[in-house]
């Protein structure tokens, strides 16, 4: 019932980029060769260690009213993040590319300390200090060993609590550099303009910086900015591989959230009926073609990720092929093709659709293919063993997200800070074992 609904032609978006080439995604699995004789045999005081207590994912609301997570999953590496909502979708036109300027300048000097400061004091810890921007969330990370999240937590929260983005400080240089590269980087231009043609405004905003308005945002549009959407109901806390009970003590002494009235977002309204089409350097063309989809927090969301694997996403297999799903079936149709369905999801609605990359004489052969393969789902179903199929595929990527820290708390970060809650393993797995014809 999904696709019934969507699949008209006149709700749909289309972006087509011509042309450029492509190389193709693959998620790679090495091998490794053991000879059984030169194995070595260890002592069982060796091969068998105790097990680690289980982690613990708990989520609190503190006085100061930050909302904190972690996980205490007892890794050597432990990863801690302050997220903001202060992501693409709240820009206006007024001052559209500032959190593009926000993302490359946010670890300048700040009310408590100097940018070369927080850089060295997280250096001799040897800890990494990154930051992200989505269209929900302004993101600042610090990866470090357990046991320093004092010292990576107070270096943070000043970032958090007092940039001042001192004129001679703010430099424009690295987004530029983003702007240079943005050309060979599909996936970022097709999600900006899929955006803009599906809400205009809210999510419509892009997270790259105009051209146009990349000498125009100033230290002043920055701060004025952030200042306008920073307070404590709008702070999340995430950390792993830390101690919960430490990590909401920490947060309380050291944080100090401003006590201020927020800019409400733009209420997301879906437009659709959009189609553009840029022209790039290359052989192949590029077209995404997609319709409106589910919010992060939305009850649907598994019906959605089931019905992605059974479409088909990227390989899982070194140089493999995705022969086994719908749009795989398609894309094997026209030589150098390929197709995969994409599931964007925010923290109100969202977008579903398929990307297909093909040389530009055979890109219309493989949308058709690809939007008749979508109508066949709709209309007649699929056979029970293709749905269990399906599940498993979608487990599998669900459950990876679990073993590795850096995948968990990236997720765990986006479920909190998008739609409010936070599921388990054995929850969403649940819930995708329970989606039916």
């Amino acid at each position: 019932y999904i696709l019934q609904k969507n699949l008209q032609l006149g709700n749909l978006a289309m972006i087509r980029l011509l042309p450029r080439t492509v190389s193709r995604p693959f998620l790679s699995r090495g091998y490794e060769s053991v000879s059984l004789s030169n194995t070595i045999t260890l002592p069982a005081v060796l091969t068998t260690p105790s097990s680690p207590p289980p982690s613990e994912i708990t989520v609190s609301r503190l006085k100061n009213g930050i909302t904190v997570l972690s996980n205490s999953c007892y890794s050597a590496i432990s990863d801690l993040s302050i997220a903001v909502r202060a992501g693409a979708r709240y820009q206006s036109e007024d001052n559209v590319g500032v959190t593009h300027f926000l993302l490359h300048n946010a670890f300048l000097t700040n009310r408590d300390r100097t940018g070369f400061r927080v850089t060295k004091e997280l250096e001799r810890i040897g800890a990494t200090l990154s930051s992200d921007l989505t269209r929900d969330l302004l993101i600042s990370t610090s990866r470090f060993t357990s046991g320093n999240i004092e010292t990576v937590l107070e270096n943070l929260s000043a970032v958090y609590s007092g940039p001042e983005f001192r004129r001679w400080e703010v430099s424009k240089d690295r987004v530029l550099l983003d702007l240079d590269r943005l050309h060979v980087h599909f996936d970022s231009i097709a999600d900006d303009v899929l955006h803009k043609h599906s809400y205009r405004t809210g999510l419509g905003m892009p997270i790259y910086t105009p051209e146009c308005r990349a000498g125009l945002v100033t230290h002043e549009d920055m701060l004025k900015y952030y200042n306008s959407r920073v307070n404590a109901e709008n702070t999340f806390v995430v950390g792993t591989g830390v101690e919960h009970r430490e990590l909401c003590r920490l947060v309380e002494e050291v944080m100090v959230p401003p006590v201020r009235p927020v800019t409400p977002p733009v209420p997301p309204r879906y437009f659709g009926k959009g189609e553009s089409h840029i022209r790039l350097y290359g052989e192949d063309t590029q077209a995404v073609l997609a319709a409106e989809g589910v919010s992060a927090g939305s009850e649907d969301l598994p019906k959605y990720v089931v019905l992605q694997h059974l479409l088909g996403v990227e390989n899982f297999v070194k140089r493999g092929s995705m022969s086994s799903t719908r749009l795989g079936v398609c894309a094997g149709q026209v030589s150098g093709a390929c197709m995969r369905a994409v599931n964007i999801n925010h923290s109100d609605t969202g977008l579903f659709g398929v990307v297909a990359t093909a040389p530009g004489t055979q890109i219309r052969r493989l949308l058709e293919a690809g939007l008749s393969a979508c109508r066949d789902v709709a209309k007649k179903g699929v056979p029970s063993s293709e749905l269990t199929a399906s599940k498993k595929r979608a487990k599998t990527a669900v459950l990876s997200q679990y073993e590795d820290t850096e995948l968990l708390h990236n997720s765990l970060l986006l479920q909190v800070a998008m739609s409010g809650k936070v599921s388990s393993a054995r929850e969403m797995t649940d819930e995708i074992d329970k989606v039916t014809l």
